[in-house]
């Protein structure tokens, strides 16, 4: 996605004041989610709205970048990137462990 839409972006004035790096607000809230938030939760059927809702967050400083300010595509994509990766679940088994295996 990030490569098609990439062609059709139109530079603009607005988008050159620094306030394009606004954009980087939806992954610093999806970092707080997980590193802060997340942990929190032991069950996994109360974890997942907010794992869904802070990969949602990282993925919106994607679109933020590609509609909002398009000549600063490269770092809104890579904060996105970044901010989902962290969301990869290598904590899973914390979740699905029963108690006699610890």
């Amino acid at each position: 996605m990030f490569f098609f839409l990439r062609k059709t972006g139109s530079s603009s004035d607005a988008s050159s004041l620094p306030w394009w790096q606004l954009a980087f607000l939806p992954v610093l809230v999806s970092a707080a989610f997980r590193w802060t938030v997340l942990p929190m939760f032991k069950d996994a059927q109360k974890a997942l709205p907010l794992f869904v809702a802070g990969i949602a967050m990282a993925e919106a400083s994607c679109f933020l970048g590609l509609l909002v300010c398009p000549s600063h595509l490269t770092p809104p994509f890579i904060a996105s990137f970044v901010g989902i990766l962290q969301f990869i679940p290598v904590y899973y088994d914390r979740y699905f462990r029963s108690d006699t295996e610890a």
